[in-house]
C-alpha cells in the first residue's frame, strides 16, 4: 500500500494507525509530527528478517507465576487465592 504523507498524518491524528509504526525508508516531517500528536510511537530502521526479534519491540510480555511447592511438596491454594481466581 502506498500512502502519501498527508493521508497518513491524518490517519494517525484520528487514531486509527495503532501504538506503534515501522518506518520503512525516509520519514517526513508532517508524519512525525502527527505521530506525535497521536501520541504513535514511530519504530525507526530496517525490518529484521528474524520475526521473533522483530516482535521484541512492539510485543509487551508478561509473565505471571504462582509457587505452589515447597521443597518438592505440593501446598494447597489458600482461601485468599481462592477467592481471587473466582
Amino acid at each position: 500500500v502506498v500512502e502519501d504523507a498527508a493521508a497518513l498524518g491524518a490517519r494517525l491524528r484520528e487514531g486509527r494507525a495503532g501504538e506503534r509504526l515501522r518506518v520503512l525508508g525516509a520519514l517526513e516531517d508532517a508524519v512525525a509530527t502527527a505521530a506525535a500528536e497521536a501520541g504513535t510511537s514511530l519504530v525507526p530502521g530496517p525490518a529484521l528478517a528474524a520475526g521473533r526479534r522483530e516482535l521484541l519491540t512492539v510485543v509487551r510480555e508478561q509473565a505471571v507465576s504462582r509457587t505452589r511447592h515447597r521443597f518438592g511438596h505440593v501446598q494447597r491454594p489458600s482461601r485468599s487465592q481462592d477467592a481471587a481466581q473466582a
